[in-house]
């Protein structure tokens, strides 16, 4: 029996009439058996919709970045040969290469908003090629932006410097306050509608960073740079696991992802943005044995202590720092090749448990605070100490009796 494949119905009741066959190449028999093909073959597969043609338009707010500066990227898209600015939803894909890479990677997915506009940002670690591009999805062809090359150099960057180049790019919106002095710390600082920043004196040089989104919400609420964070060290990276964002400061780090909102921690050094990361997974609780988002994202089901600690990682920016295994048994030799031994714990370095009288290897949790005698520590596929069987994450006092090895992460 000849079928007929169609994209959409053509009527209501589903009948094809006489003269849409006619144009369609097909003939129906009087007798009303059903449509046959006027040209060889059994089926007829209607045409789709053409998709709706695009193009977009991108500049940088910078082609000359400093070291962990943020470059954004604010364009629009347009449809149709008419260029008419697309609405709200269309998503844009920016993507990045070296000049060694063979292939383009995806930094940020974002969508325009009610007037087709888009912001995308990225923190490169060296000179980079960005390249955007409108997705081929909702009726909408795909297209490309021209390429933009966005260069890395050493200088200094001034409060009134940055302020320019934001401003042109639309990310800044309206001063909240003057210029003010931070107490303590060679550094100044100016809020916006949309971002604050703060420049920091140092003898290495001057340096102006931007907090923004989420982030800033938070940093204000905490004090801002007057706060127990104090100023910033960096601008924040984002585009990480769970569409995370991560900016560390003086004091601690601030973490923000749509998924598991807000977490901060305390202290100095790269490692508390790995904490960050992995306190805004506290109280997380496994649906079913083995079972777990960290196995999930791992493609594992297995005990996953290990596997949270390299997802700490991950989720923060510093993927590879700890090494990635599935099975613990393989987690422990990397570890001991990759990491340095310590013998006396600080917070960040990684404890190795034993929890069996063969005194092997059986846990790994990272340091928060190191008593006399007990740990604070943060680990996964472990359970709360209240007498539940249920593992998840969670921050445990652990007696140091059981603490075979530690090692220092190289962040």
């Amino acid at each position: 029996m000849t079928r007929i494949h169609r994209a959409g119905a053509l009527t209501r009741t589903g009948i094809v009439s006489v003269l849409s066959l006619a144009l369609l190449g097909l003939t129906a028999p009087a007798s009303g058996a059903p449509p046959t093909a006027a040209s060889p073959g059994n089926a007829v597969v209607l045409p789709a919709a053409t998709p709706t043609a695009s193009s977009l338009r991108a500049w940088p707010s910078t082609d000359v970045v400093r070291p962990n500066e943020t470059v954004h990227f604010r364009g629009r898209v347009y449809l149709g040969e008419a260029r008419t600015p697309a609405g709200r939803g269309v998503e844009v894909v920016l993507m990045k290469k070296t000049i060694h890479d063979p292939s383009w990677s995806v930094v940020e997915r974002v969508t325009t908003n009610a007037n087709g506009m888009f912001t995308a940002r990225d923190r490169p670690t060296r000179s980079i090629t960005y390249r955007l591009k409108v997705s081929s999805k909702n009726a909408v062809a795909a297209s490309y932006s021209e390429r933009i090359t966005v260069r890395r150099r050493v200088a200094d960057r001034h409060l009134n410097e940055r302020t320019r180049m934001l401003w042109q790019a639309g990310q800044l919106g309206a001063a909240r306050t003057g210029v003010r002095s931070v107490r303590g710390v060679d550094a100044v600082y100016r809020d916006h509608a949309r971002g604050m920043l703060v420049r920091v004196d140092k003898r290495a040089g001057t340096r102006t960073w931007l907090v923004e989104g989420k982030i800033l919400k938070k940093y204000r609420k905490l004090g801002g740079p007057t706060g127990r964070l104090g100023v910033p060290v960096h601008d924040q990276r984002c585009g990480l696991l769970e569409d995370g964002c991560v900016q560390r400061f003086r004091g601690g780090t601030l973490y923000y992802s749509p998924s598991a909102g807000y977490s901060v921690a305390y202290g100095t050094g790269e490692y508390t943005e790995a904490l960050a990361a992995g306190l805004s997974q506290r109280n997380y609780r496994e649906p079913s044995v083995r079972g777990s988002k960290f196995n999930a994202w791992a493609g594992a089901s297995t005990a996953w202590c290990a596997i949270f600690q390299s997802w700490m990682a991950s989720a923060s920016g510093h993927e590879g720092a700890v090494p990635f295994r599935t099975r613990f048994s393989d987690f422990v030799p990397a570890l001991r090749a990759e990491a340095r031994r310590v013998s006396k714990p600080r917070p960040g370095d990684l404890a190795l448990f034993s929890f069996t009288s063969s005194r092997q290897p059986s846990h790994v949790g990272m340091v928060i605070k190191a008593g006399k005698k007990t740990l604070r520590v943060l680990d996964g596929n472990t359970t709360s100490g209240t007498g539940s069987l249920t593992r998840g994450v969670f921050v445990r006092e652990r007696s140091k009796h059981y603490v075979l090895e530690y090692y220092r992460i190289d962040w």
